[in-house]
């Protein structure tokens, strides 16, 4: 049987500072907790792709040691982005970082088999533009959004590159109900252990590459704070709220 090559959106996305983490694990458990649930995280997305029962069932997904390769059809473009905000926000939540980049191409990528200029593209957006904790998208996928799109998930940075806000639909920490029940705003209160990890983080920071990453992060999460604050929810589910009032009221309006 011939397997086509042919035209996928691709992910790429990495663990920053994987071997900087490991060589704190023996002295520090708490971080050995966190790493390693940040792995098992990205193995489940691995397992889940594909299955009919997910919403991730259009994607395929390889993992390589710290790394995730996702790809899909380009009609799945979204399904595409949507895994990888939900994991990069799930690992957030555990205070640990990533980059990535999502381009497209003609690649193969079946049973853990994966390659192509999908992937290569993918692959040079996060080793070479990525630069911050965020996960770029290509300029050429960006296009492909409608503005609604845009507006409820994606952010241009300074440099004129989009990327995927984690904080777009808000961080759920892992007793997001048990948090509910005692009257706490799970994102709220995920945003403030964030912003701990972070002071933490900087505190231990020994090179300028490493406060950089941490230093830009958190002027992201203070974007989203106060958003949360002036508009009651994240931003995704706010302008979402904002489109459905106006079908609403456009809905009851008197036609002229």
């Amino acid at each position: 049987m011939e397997t086509p090559y042919q035209e996928r959106v691709v992910a790429f996305i990495d663990i920053i500072g994987f071997s900087d983490l490991v060589s704190r694990l023996e002295e520090d458990p708490a971080l050995h907790r966190r790493l390693f649930s940040a792995l098992r995280a990205i193995k489940f997305y691995k397992e889940i792709a594909g299955d009919a029962q997910f919403a991730q069932k259009n994607l395929e997904a390889s993992i390589f040691s710290d790394s995730i390769a996702i790809s899909a059809a380009p009609e799945h473009v979204f399904d595409v982005v949507w895994a990888c905000l939900g994991l990069q926000s799930r690992l957030l939540v555990m205070g640990v970082l990533t980059r990535g980049g999502v381009s497209s191409g003609f690649t193969v990528h079946q049973n853990d088999i994966l390659y192509g200029s999908g992937m290569i593209r993918a692959y040079k957006l996060e080793s070479g533009a990525a630069v911050y904790p965020r996960i770029i998208i290509d300029s050429d996928l960006v296009s492909r959004f409608t503005s609604g799109q845009k507006a409820m998930f994606l952010n241009e940075g300074q440099d004129g590159l989009w990327f995927i806000d984690p904080f777009a639909q808000g961080l759920l920490p892992p007793n997001s109900e048990s948090l509910l029940e005692d009257g706490w705003d799970p994102n709220e209160v995920a945003l403030e252990q964030l912003g701990k990890d972070i002071k933490r983080e900087l505190q231990l920071a020994t090179d300028d590459s490493r406060r950089m990453k941490w230093q830009w992060l958190e002027r992201q999460r203070i974007r989203a704070v106060a958003f949360l604050k002036q508009n009651g929810r994240p931003r995704a589910f706010h302008l979402l709220h904002q489109a459905e009032q106006s079908s609403a009221a456009n809905a009851v309006s008197p036609h002229r």
